[in-house]
Parts: structure tokens; sequence; C-alpha cells
């Protein structure tokens, strides 16, 4: 799958000039086009769905956090948001990617390191206007509308986030396949474990548990095998 052939629009949230300045060199070194907002109500304020490809916010900054941002940004778009953090803990990641986020980054990074994540984000977003209707994927109660990005369990809509759905998606077109991490970080992020951490698959799996886990037929759905990775089964 191709990225958009005009440059990867990026709208940058931070309040630290000096972060805004690194990120913006570095991301236009490769080739990314770079938009800047100071605080959490600017960045939501200059944020278009039709020009931005992508958003990258610091998960404390005064007038919104960066949690805010990805809730205000979700109520008119999916593009990718990615959250950037001083805490790069577990639990700081958890609480981000559960909140809505796509990816989160710790500080300090490599600005190579942001564009891969970035370019990953856009690539697995992107739909080409070709790609055909496809028909429901079907694994037990659970029910995934690929084209209309869309998922139910036992009749009711299920709140999932790009990425989540994905993930979803990926294990229900191959019901009890066991899935390890690199695998699934390979076919729902196109990265692998030199670019981008497993950690991510596991982050993500726990808040899809969770969403499923609000429906009677969900709490099992996803299941891990122990030193292999995870399978959906019905």
């Amino acid at each position: 799958m191709d990225v958009p052939r005009r440059p990867i629009r990026v709208l940058i949230a931070d309040d630290d000039p000096g972060t805004r300045d690194l990120l913006t060199l570095g991301l236009q070194l490769e080739g990314f086009a770079v938009d800047l907002a100071i605080d959490g109500i600017e960045v939501v304020v200059r944020f278009d769905p039709e020009l931005h490809d992508a958003v990258v916010t610091d998960l404390m900054m005064p007038k919104g956090s960066g949690l805010s941002v990805v809730r205000a940004i979700r109520r008119q778009s999916d593009v990718p948001v990615l959250i950037v953090t001083a805490h790069d803990d577990a639990a700081t990641r958890v609480l981000a990617l559960e909140g809505g986020a796509d990816d989160v980054l710790g500080k300090p990074f490599d600005p190579r390191e942001l564009a891969l994540r970035i370019q990953n984000l856009v690539v697995g977003h992107v739909v080409p206007e070709s790609t055909p209707l496809e028909d429901v994927v079907a694994c037990g109660p659970l029910e995934i509308w690929p084209h209309a990005r869309e998922a139910t369990l036992g009749g009711q809509r299920l709140d999932l986030a790009g990425k989540e759905l994905d993930l979803l998606l990926t294990m229900a077109k191959s019901p009890r396949k066991v899935f390890t991490r690199a695998e699934l970080l390979q076919q729902v992020w196109d990265s692998n474990p030199d670019w981008q951490s497993v950690d991510t698959v596991t982050e993500h799996v726990y808040r899809v548990r969770q969403k499923l886990a609000a429906h009677p037929d969900g709490e099992r759905l996803i299941q891990t095998v122990r030193g292999a990775g995870y399978r959906l089964t019905a």
C-alpha cells in the first residue's frame, strides 16, 4: 500500500520551542511537510482532516493535554495520532493508547524513528480509491466490515480506534491461528521489531480486550498462547 504521492503533512503540538524546532527540522529532512501548534487548544483549532495525514502531540501541555487532543480529533477524524511523552513507562503508554492514540514514543528520541513511525501509521491508514467493497469478516459473534471501518460484537457496535480495528481484523481473517507479536507488528503496523517495539502490540491487545470484555460474548475472544502469541477464537 502506498503513502500519498504528496509529502506527508504532520501537525505537531508541543509547548517547548526547542522540541518544536527539533521535530520540524528532523521531519522536513525526511521529506515531511510540518505545521505547528503550541498547546492543546491551538492544535485542535488548526487540525484539518482534509489536509493533515497525522498528528504528533506532547502528552503534557498547557491548555489541553495530549489525551484531550486525541479525544477532540477523534470526534471528527480517525487520522493517526502519535503521542510523545517524557514519562516513558508502561502505565503512561497504556494510558495514552487507551485514550485513543495510535502510537506512543518516549522522549528523548531520534527524529528518524519518529518519521518511520509516522510513515507506518499513515501507510496503514491510507485506503486506495480502487479498494473494492469487502464482505463482512466474521468470527463467532464478532463481525467486521473492513471497508466501512466498523465492527460489532453480538450486534452491538464496538468503539475501536484505527489500529485496534486493524488488529482485530487481521486476527479475524485467520481464526484460531496463533500470531506472534512480531507477525502482528508486521501485518498491522507494516513494521518490525528493529523499527518499533513489540510492546505496541501488547498494549493494543490489552486495549482491545478491555473493549471486548464490556460485552458478554467478548471476554475470552482473544486468547494468549503462552510463549507463542495471540489468537482469536469463537
